[in-house]
């Protein structure tokens, strides 16, 4: 399945049409999203185990609430029936798609920790001592820390980029397409690569809007600190969250117009 080339300005079209979707249909999506949130932080207070159950279910989730999206767009009732459709027959290769991503990801920190042992630095220990960072000699020595964690930071997000080019549209490309994990890792990886110029605006754009919800937040906050809570609260969950998962959405929809066509 060839994968279409979208301008650049199609990055700043999925954030649009997300976002209008979330508008249009704010209480199913906002309150489907608010559950799928809610599981996986409850999850996440589970020490070690929850993270690795919420990566391992990562793939099922993404392809089930992607389809309430596409169900709601279409005039459908959001509903857990609806959630589970797309994954019924697709959960084993779904799971095989995240023990790969979960893979992926555990030998990249792993790269990242031997190198940084090999140049005479222990990224954990300065963690450790970062969150300890009241015991600090003095405010340079946060500075130095975060400066070396920040690098290693950044060496790690430059090796994870080609695994998330793989994993970004394998979940919709094995639920709705049928394709093997391997090939939907291939797919994927190409359809980012040949649409780059796109992912780069969506991503200034997300930039943007964050700048602007800091901003509206820091108003908020210097009128009233509960308001903003509260404001901030309503306006992540009901609105950022949903409108965010809305992008990733019709990111998929405008690369791979043609659904439902299962792979041969």
């Amino acid at each position: 399945m060839a994968a279409k080339i979208l301008p650049a300005s199609a990055g700043w079209q999925w954030l649009r049409s997300g976002t209008n979707l979330v508008l249009r249909h704010p209480a199913p999506l906002s309150l489907s999203t608010f559950l799928v949130v809610l599981c996986t932080f409850a999850l996440s207070w589970l020490p070690v185990l929850g993270s690795i159950i919420n990566i391992l279910l990562g793939s099922i989730v993404i392809a089930g609430l992607a389809a309430i999206y596409r169900g709601v767009e279409k005039g459908e009732e959001a509903s857990l029936d609806l959630f589970l459709h797309p994954v019924e027959e697709k959960s084993t290769p779904l799971l095989i798609l995240s023990a790969v991503y979960f893979a992926a990801v555990t030998a990249i920190t792993l790269i990242v920790y031997v190198v940084s042992l090999a140049t005479d630095v222990d990224i954990a220990q300065l963690a450790t001592q970062l969150d300890n960072s009241s015991h600090l000699p003095d405010i340079n020595a946060t500075i130095r820390i975060l400066s070396v964690l920040l690098v290693f930071g950044l060496l790690w997000f430059a090796l994870m980029v080609p695994v998330l080019m793989a994993y970004w549209f394998s979940p919709f490309l094995i639920a709705w397409h049928g394709m093997p994990v391997g090939k939907a890792l291939r797919t994927s990886f190409a359809a980012c690569l040949g649409n780059w110029k796109a992912f780069l605006v969506n991503g200034l754009v997300w930039l943007l809007a964050g700048w602007i919800y800091a901003v509206v937040a820091g108003i908020i906050f210097a009128i009233s600190v509960i308001a903003g809570l509260l404001a901030m609260f309503a306006i992540t969950l009901s609105i950022l969250i949903p409108a965010t998962f809305a992008n990733y959405y019709f990111s998929y929809k405008t690369i791979f117009p043609e659904q439902e066509t299962p792979e041969k």
